[in-house]
């Protein structure tokens, strides 16, 4: 089975998401800023949620996706603890004809990762990558 990661993230959580999740199935990352030009059965999409949506970029990167080059995709949030990120971007893979599979995975920050003079963020627990890796593991 051929799996693409690809991930926006702004403060860094949803990068060590995505990094964690690649290593958990020996696959490589990149940013949406990467595209995606070449079939994939299984495409794992991380995004983050700000301001009780996904960003901007990720919702261009979805309207721009070829349905025909994914089989299916998955999607992981991360969030400050609500599901809209994880709604928006699974709304927009829906609208754009793509399969998308009826496992999602939200890691739910709490506000971990702000720091008070600007965001800060990538350094997850270890339980969290295990959780992630887990559930990779199980898309893989």
């Amino acid at each position: 089975m051929k799996i693409a990661i690809r991930y926006q993230s702004r403060g860094g959580n949803t990068k060590t998401m995505a990094e964690t999740a690649a290593e958990a199935l020996g696959v490589s990352t990149l940013t949406i800023d990467e595209g995606l030009n070449e079939r994939t059965d299984r495409l794992i999409l991380c995004g983050g949620t700000y301001a009780f949506t996904a960003d901007e970029a990720m919702l261009r990167f979805i309207s721009d996706l070829d349905p025909e080059l994914i089989g299916e995709a998955v999607v992981m949030v991360t969030a400050s603890g609500t599901k809209h990120g994880l709604k928006a971007i699974t709304g927009a893979l829906i609208k754009k004809g793509i399969t998308v599979s009826d496992k999602s995975y939200l890691l739910k920050l709490k506000g971990q990762g702000l720091a008070l003079l600007g965001r800060a963020g990538g350094d997850l627990t270890e339980e969290q990558k295990k959780e992630i890796k887990a559930f990779a593991r199980e898309m893989g």
